[in-house]
C-alpha cells in the first residue's frame, strides 16, 4: 500500500510543483476516508498534513500571513494528537479555553500569531505527556500514521452505530482519499463547506451548501443549517467576494 502511496503522491507533488515536506513552501494534505455510502463525521479525518517546525515558517512566508500558518498548525497537532495519537480532545480544548481567558478573549479568532505559536508548543507538550511521544516532524511519518488511522476509524464505535442505524454492511470497508490541502482559515473572506446537488433531507431541488465560516475542519463535525446556493451567491456579491 505505501508503494502505491509514493507513486501518486509523486503525481500529485509534480502537478501542485510542490513537495510534502518542502522547507520553504510545502505542499500540504488532506486524509479523509472515501466509504461508499457517505458517513458524515462518523470516520475521521486528519489536515495540514505535512506541517512541522520547519515548513510552518515556510508557508508563513509564502502565503504573507504568519497568523493563519500558525493556525494551521496547531489544528494539525491537535487533530493528529488526538485522532492518531489517542490523547483524549479534551485536554486540548482546556488548553485552548486557558489561553483564551488569560488573555480575555471570547474565541479563537482573537487569538494572534504568537498566542497560536504558544498553543502550539502547549499541545505538543500534551501529547508528550500523554503518550511517552513526540508530535512527528516527519511529513511521510505523519502521512503514513493519518492513513492508518483512518482505516482503523471505520471499526470505531461511531461508525458502526451510524452504520446499522442507516442498514449499510459492515463488510464494505473504506478507500482513504488524501488531496491537496483547500484551506477556509487565512481570513474572515474564506470559508469551506459542502455542497449537495438537492437538499439532503428532502431530495428536491436547488442545491444547497453547508458552509460553516470558519474552518476548512468544520463542516463534516458541525451540526449547521444549510443555507441555498442562491442565497450564498447573494452574501458573496453582497461582500465582494
Amino acid at each position: 500500500m505505501l508503494g502505491e502511496v509514493s507513486r501518486h503522491l509523486a503525481a500529485l507533488e509534480d502537478s501542485a510543483g510542490r513537495r510534502l515536506g518542502q522547507p520553504d513552501d510545502p505542499l500540504l494534505l488532506s486524509v479523509r476516508s472515501g466509504a461508499r455510502f457517505s458517513m458524515p463525521g462518523m470516520m475521521e479525518t486528519v489536515l495540514d498534513i505535512g506541517l512541522n517546525d520547519d515548513s510552518v515558517l515556510g508557508l508563513a512566508k509564502a502565503s504573507g500571513n504568519e497568523r493563519f500558518a500558525l493556525d494551521s498548525y496547531r489544528r494539525l497537532v491537535q487533530m493528529f494528537g488526538s485522532t492518531v495519537m489517542g490523547v483524549d480532545s479534551a485536554l486540548f480544548e482546556q488548553a485552548m479555553t486557558f489561553l483564551k481567558e488569560t488573555r480575555g478573549v471570547p474565541d479563537d479568532v482573537h487569538l494572534d500569531a504568537g498566542d497560536l505559536a504558544e498553543l502550539v508548543e502547549t499541545y505538543k507538550n500534551v501529547i508528550r505527556l500523554e503518550t511517552g511521544e513526540y508530535f512527528p516532524q516527519s511529513p511521510a511519518e505523519q502521512l503514513r500514521r493519518a492513513i492508518l488511522a483512518v482505516f482503523e476509524s471505520w471499526n470505531g464505535e461511531r461508525a458502526r452505530l451510524y452504520r446499522r442505524r442507516e442498514h449499510i454492511p459492515d463488510d464494505l470497508g473504506t478507500a482513504v482519499t488524501i488531496q491537496r490541502m483547500v484551506y477556509g482559515n487565512p481570513g474572515p473572506g474564506s470559508g469551506s463547506g459542502v455542497a449537495f446537488t438537492r437538499d439532503p433531507a428532502t431530495g428536491q431541488k436547488p442545491a444547497l451548501l453547508d458552509r460553516p465560516r470558519r474552518t476548512h475542519a468544520a463542516c463534516p463535525r458541525e451540526r449547521r443549517v444549510p443555507g441555498s446556493w442562491f442565497a450564498i451567491s447573494q452574501e458573496r456579491r453582497q461582500s465582494g467576494l
